[in-house]
């Protein structure tokens, strides 16, 4: 095959790849047996809006950049919405399978100092102490 040939045939076909194909996160109910309970998960599935039958010339490249582009973005927002997500998710679900099981609250994050009230905050009067 000529090489001049190559752009030709793989136009079309990166173009039938790309058709419209998009990334979608969805969430999905999963049975956590440990826990006895539902908890909630969100994977990400690709989806096809749409295809173009002919394009040729600029036109063609055009096309096929900007469904490149759109492809790209759309795994990049769900990619991050399913990542968020999921730590939402998980955390809820720790909460309450702790609870299910009786056992104690979470514990604070390690190497977090600890939340102090000053006693008198900036911009605020001092309370005289009672004699």
């Amino acid at each position: 095959m000529r090489p001049a040939m190559r752009p030709a045939i793989a136009a079309p076909v990166l173009a039938a790849l790309l058709a419209g194909c998009v990334v979608v996160p969805v969430t999905r109910d999963v049975y956590d047996p440990d826990c006895r309970m539902h908890r909630r998960e969100v994977h990400l599935e690709a989806a096809v809006l749409g295809q173009f039958h002919s394009c040729a010339g600029q036109e063609c490249s055009a096309l096929l950049v900007t469904l490149g582009v759109v492809s790209a973005a759309t795994l990049v927002v769900s990619g991050s919405l399913a990542v968020v997500g999921n730590v939402v998710y998980w955390m809820e679900h720790e909460v309450n399978c702790r609870r299910q099981r009786g056992g104690p609250p979470p514990a604070a994050p390690t190497g977090a100092p600890p939340a102090t009230v000053p006693a008198n905050p900036p911009g605020s009067a001092a309370a005289p102490l009672p004699s």
